[in-house]
């Protein structure tokens, strides 16, 4: 397999493709035409080195063993080549959009795309001792660090997989031909009736022979999220956005009373006209947003239970639709937490680094800021966090900490309703 990895900046990318021992570098426009180009280029690589490797050693082998033995030998490294030319990892980082046109471009054409976080690649880096920092190395870190974490990992499973299904047909072999012996005592029809079954059994286990090409999981691999569920991403960014530019415009106004009002009043009737443009556009997105939702038979469902749990209000559960769809890519709370910044980071060494449990804020900032906020009103109303609320305060916490541990809570009992489809019990 080879592993190629692709730094992104905005108008090109670095590729680097690496099959264990070299790279190949090149670069190329980042658009779906340099996509294009990178692919026709990928394709023209015929040799891998460590494949010949392997072609070399098996044909030393081959010398020594009789004749067919020698060409079953060298038609299994031609196949070996031929999966090592077609099988490719694509690496790149998570780059704010400017990785979108890539990811999505390879995965609509049936490859397979991994996304990972720059601070992972950063770490990896720093373990390797790097010292340079170009472009073009970053690619061949990249595409280093796919075959290392990535490859190697599917190559191991691949291995345990097909471990287990030899173990298991030599098991099924095994038990048919204990029935096939115990059936020759017995009488002529029921000899029939046995020798069906025993086809019927290597039929079974042919056919587990024939999904011995294992798929396993691809750590990191991309998966965009539905159509809709992208809208309603766009449109809750907007919403942000113009709520900054409102923000902005009455600090504006209130900068404004430290005149006279003869010098100001047509600069503030200004600002005040462009707040209510803004609070019209921002009404007409949770509009658009709410509309989009209910008329998809996907996501109508989990919308309206999300908003039975008390605290999560409309913006919050379309955020969750926008930024999570159906939570396909996400295991447990643990990890949607991680992703929004709502874990603890505790850090703790020996007897003098003692540092109290803050959240770890390395995450998705927007959708922190809506939970807290969430928080306040569900430890007011909402049962579970109501008590995790007043246990906390008799422990002498502060009220931050409190209210982020609130807002921890509300995003557990949001995922299990939305992951799983289950209703709202305020007494679980």
């Amino acid at each position: 397999m080879l592993s190629i990895g692709i730094d992104i900046s905005k108008k090109k990318v670095d590729v680097a493709v690496y099959d264990g021992m070299k790279y190949i570098s090149g670069t190329y426009e980042n658009s779906a035409k340099g996509v294009k180009a990178m692919l026709r280029e990928i394709k023209k690589i015929k040799t891998v080195r460590k494949t010949t490797k392997e072609m070399k050693k098996t044909n030393r082998q081959s010398t020594k063993q009789s004749g067919k033995e020698s060409i079953e030998s060298i038609k299994k490294t031609k196949q070996t080549k031929t999966k090592a030319n077609l099988n490719l990892i694509f690496v790149m980082e998570a780059t704010g959009v400017y990785h979108l046109t890539y990811a999505d471009t390879l995965y609509e054409l049936g490859y397979h795309p991994c996304v990972v976080n720059p601070l992972i690649i950063k770490r990896y880096g720093e373990e390797k001792l790097r010292r340079a920092k170009t472009d073009k190395a970053d690619a061949k870190l990249i595409s280093e660090f796919g075959y290392n974490n990535i490859i190697r990992v599917i190559e191991d499973k691949i291995e345990d997989e097909v471990k287990n299904s030899k173990n298991n047909n030599s098991s099924n072999n095994s038990n048919n031909n204990n029935n096939g012996s115990n059936s020759s005592n017995n009488s002529s029809n029921n000899i029939k009736n046995n020798s069906s079954n025993n086809n019927n059994g290597n039929n079974s286990g042919n056919n587990n022979n024939s999904n011995n090409n294992p798929s396993p999981d691809i750590p990191y691999l991309y998966k965009p999220n539905s159509k809709i569920s992208i809208k309603i991403k766009l449109m809750l960014k907007a919403i942000e956005q113009l709520h900054a530019l409102k923000n902005r415009n009455i600090n504006h106004m209130e900068a404004l009373k430290q005149h006279k009002e003869e010098y100001t009043k047509d600069i503030a009737k200004i600002f005040n006209n462009m707040n209510n443009s803004i609070d019209k556009d921002i009404k007409k997105l949770e509009e658009k947003i709410d509309k989009l939702i209910r008329e998809s038979d996907e996501y109508k469902n989990m919308y309206e239970k999300l908003l039975t749990i008390p605290g999560i209000g409309e913006r919050t559960a379309g955020a969750l639709i926008g930024y999570f769809d159906t939570f396909d890519n996400f295991e447990n709370a643990k990890q949607v937490a991680a992703y929004i910044g709502l874990n603890p980071g505790i850090k703790q060494s020996g007897t003098s680094i003692r540092i109290k449990g803050k959240i770890s804020r390395i995450g998705n900032s927007y959708l922190r800021k809506l939970f807290y906020m969430d928080a306040l009103s569900a430890s007011r109303y909402n049962t579970q966090c109501k008590l995790m609320y007043k246990r906390l305060s008799l422990k002498g916490k502060d009220k931050p900490q409190i209210l982020m541990a609130v807002g921890h809570k509300l995003l557990r009992q949001a995922f299990a309703i939305a992951k799983y489809g289950r209703t709202y019990d305020p007494n679980y």
